[in-house]
């Protein structure tokens, strides 16, 4: 299995752990235009958005991502080489409460 393909089946478990969501092709290929074609959101008052939380690495960047609007606002890590969700991290409130 490419590393490519663990990134994304590691993502899609963790969305269903942490999240109770099924992020399928669709949803991680939204997540991936919404970063690529990045938006401020503070700007912007449409979704989809992403907001680059932190790097982590010349890799690995953090982002927060909303897809719908209302929607809640979802944590995730970027691989920009490969293009690919890594996993989906808990949002600061919600690892706090």
């Amino acid at each position: 299995m490419s590393k490519s393909r663990s990134q994304a089946k590691h993502a899609r478990r963790r969305a269903l752990q942490r999240h109770g969501i099924h992020a399928g092709r669709g949803m991680t290929d939204r997540i991936a235009a919404a970063i690529l074609h990045r938006s401020d959101p503070s700007r912007h008052l449409e979704a989809p958005w992403a907001r680059l939380v932190e790097s982590q690495s010349n890799r690995v960047r953090v982002y927060d991502v909303q897809l719908t609007p209302g929607d809640t606002v979802r944590r995730v890590v970027w691989d920009k080489h490969r293009r690919t969700v890594v996993t989906f991290l808990w949002s600061d409130a919600e690892s706090t409460s």
